[in-house]
């Protein structure tokens, strides 16, 4: 298998875009004029986003379009006050209606800073178990459940199955997905979250149990790949798993956060939704099992590293696969319109 390079430098690349799937090495790499309207694109949805998920008050919306228009070398003779009256009415959901009501200028403007790379009014969360977590400022670590029990005394002395480790698998995967699409909220739009965790996870809402750790990844991945709104690469959910699996601790950490999730959101629908909550209780108790399960072996699910380093390689590949039958099918197609257009020209002769 030939060496997976990043597309416009030919560095080993390190992420992959989620709009086109293509592999870059940096940021500069991403904002590579071959690349730009996938990254104006995506800065785009940042900013729209950014404002969706705020409190939209009119002061809220006032505050990030002028952190948007406020730029030394933007010179415009146009009132900013008017942004508030700009934004008054606008269906948030509607990112190309938002995007029309910015002027010419400040349309412009935007353009130029996703061309510099100054983009400090998009504010990106970074997951609290990437590398190096400790000197970055990023999202406090959360902290392990205290008193697990041990899994022996859970399952009465009985062998744990082997496929409590895969199980974790999927629990971690989903965990990381929905920090990710929720960009570290999970409590704002928590019904969003239940109904997304559900849709995702076998283990939770089928009581699946994962033989093997290739039909586990699989399992989420194309789920992933299936629905239309999951607006994120599978792949980078399973470099936070190899990311979390570096270390018994960040297993643990996630776990327990997870945990910790549910149960707050069990108590918040106690009363408001009680079928829900209950649904919530059993949830949390799988979670707890497993908890316990990571404690006790936590070692053995670090051991799976190789195999999902294995299936990571394969799903870069099957995607470098598709995307050159993509872009075959896309110059087939324009070579069958060009040739269309000139027969027409032939036959108006």
């Amino acid at each position: 298998m030939a060496a997976v390079t990043c597309l416009f430098c030919n560095e080993a690349p390190n992420y992959s875009c989620p709009q086109c799937h293509i592999k870059y090495c940096s940021v500069k790499c991403y904002q590579h004029p071959k690349h730009i309207e996938c990254s104006e694109n995506f800065y785009k949805k940042q900013v729209t986003d950014e404002l969706k998920h705020m409190k939209v008050s009119e002061k809220d919306k006032d505050k990030i379009m002028q952190s948007l228009i406020n730029n030394s070398d933007f010179q415009s003779n146009e009132d900013s006050n008017d942004v508030v009256d700009r934004l008054k009415d606008i269906n948030l959901d509607d990112s190309d209606n938002l995007w029309e009501k910015l002027t010419k200028n400040e349309k412009e403007m935007f353009q130029r800073r996703i061309q510099t790379g100054n983009l400090d009014f998009v504010k990106i969360w970074e997951p609290w178990w990437n590398e190096n977590v400790d000197t970055c400022s990023r999202t406090k670590q959360p902290r392990i459940i205290e008193n697990i029990p041990p899994i022996q005394d859970v399952l009465q002395n009985k062998p744990p199955h082997s496929s409590l480790k895969n199980n974790t698998l999927e629990l971690i995967l989903v965990y990381v997905t929905l920090e990710r699409m929720f960009n570290g909220d999970l409590y704002d739009s928590s019904y969003e979250v239940i109904e997304l965790m559900y849709l995702l996870s076998e283990v939770l809402n089928k009581n699946q149990v994962f033989i093997d750790t290739s039909v586990c990844i699989y399992s989420f991945v194309d789920k992933i790949k299936s629905d239309k709104e999951i607006e994120i690469d599978p792949l980078i959910g399973v470099n936070d798993l190899l990311c979390i699996l570096n270390s018994k601790d960040l297993i643990l950490k996630t776990v327990s956060s997870f945990f910790r999730y549910l149960k707050r959101c069990r108590k918040h629908y106690k009363q408001k939704d009680k079928e829900l909550s209950k649904r919530l209780y059993l949830a949390e108790k799988k979670i707890y099992f497993l908890l316990s399960y990571c404690d006790s072996h936590g070692t053995s699910i670090m051991e799976l590293k190789d195999v999902i380093r294995e299936i990571q390689s394969q799903l870069i590949y099957d995607m470098e696969i598709l995307q050159e039958e993509k872009n075959i099918m896309e110059n087939n197609m324009t070579n069958n319109n060009k040739k269309k257009k000139i027969n027409q020209e032939l036959l108006l002769k």
